[in-house]
């Protein structure tokens, strides 16, 4: 196997039960981007252009109504003024992301901020996911194969003109420049939504980092959940522990 056909990619987490459960019980939690913490993620600006009275939304919306051709011309104002309406007042959005789960992921595991932010002050810990394209290139579509896709970093947030079909890959994957340090990629699922779903653990789950201040309660907790996966799925993930630099500003795997 060439080492083009193999990638990592990584999961920040902070100590709990529940996150020994990525290892344990081969399930992860994909958030609703309600609950993000960027008021920008996932809310392109929402533009009410001049051919949105023709779009097909609309015209759904009016025959929902079952209104007559002369009545579709006297509502069309007070329609659009209630589409107006709810976009500024979130609704609108919401409708396309309450259902929504996003599963976010790095293409690194020793980022300071990310350790600090995510992984409970490096008391947490990084799960590991190694992705065979030999193995994923027939299973990509599938949710349990947690296959990534990079976010875009912008100064703009992106535009949805509303007489235009929502592109949920642009919208959704798209964030502020501000947030590139992340080296974000995201697993998106509109069907299952959002909440706690099994992943292919036996597949995909590689390896285990520590945070370099997680206590020894904690890395014995942790490596005992290492050891019990490992003998399920039948072979080893590897554990490690991370390091502080002495000489510098680095986490050290």
């Amino acid at each position: 196997m060439s080492k083009d056909q193999v990638f990592y990619r990584y999961k920040y987490v902070g100590f709990s039960q529940n996150s020994l459960k990525i290892i344990t019980d081969g399930t992860i939690k994909f958030t609703c981007p309600l609950d993000f913490n960027d008021p920008f993620d996932c809310r392109p600006y929402l533009l009410v252009d001049d051919d949105v009275v023709t779009s097909n939304p609309f015209k759904i919306a009016q025959k929902h109504k079952n209104l007559s051709p002369a009545e579709k011309i006297k509502q069309k104002p007070q329609m659009l003024k209630n589409l107006k309406n709810a976009i500024d007042s979130g609704e609108y959005i919401k409708v396309f992301l309450q259902d929504l789960g996003v599963l976010s992921l790095s293409r690194t595991a020793n980022n300071i901020l990310m350790w600090s932010h995510y992984a409970d002050n490096h008391r947490g810990f990084v799960v590991e996911f190694k992705y065979d394209m030999d193995i994923l290139s027939s299973k990509a579509h599938r949710l349990e194969s947690l296959f990534p896709i990079p976010v875009e970093y912008e100064t703009s947030r992106p535009i949805h003109k509303m007489s235009e079909r929502f592109d949920p890959t642009k919208h959704f994957l798209t964030k502020s420049i501000d947030w590139k340090y992340e080296q974000e990629e995201r697993v998106i699922t509109t069907n299952e939504g959002h909440g706690v779903h099994p992943y292919n653990r036996k597949e995909i789950l590689n390896a285990v980092v520590a945070g370099a201040k997680m206590s020894d309660k904690d890395f014995e907790s942790l490596r005992n959940a290492v050891e019990k996966a490992s003998c399920e799925i039948g072979r080893e993930i590897k554990i490690k522990k991370a390091k502080v630099s002495d000489y510098r500003y680095e986490v050290i795997i």
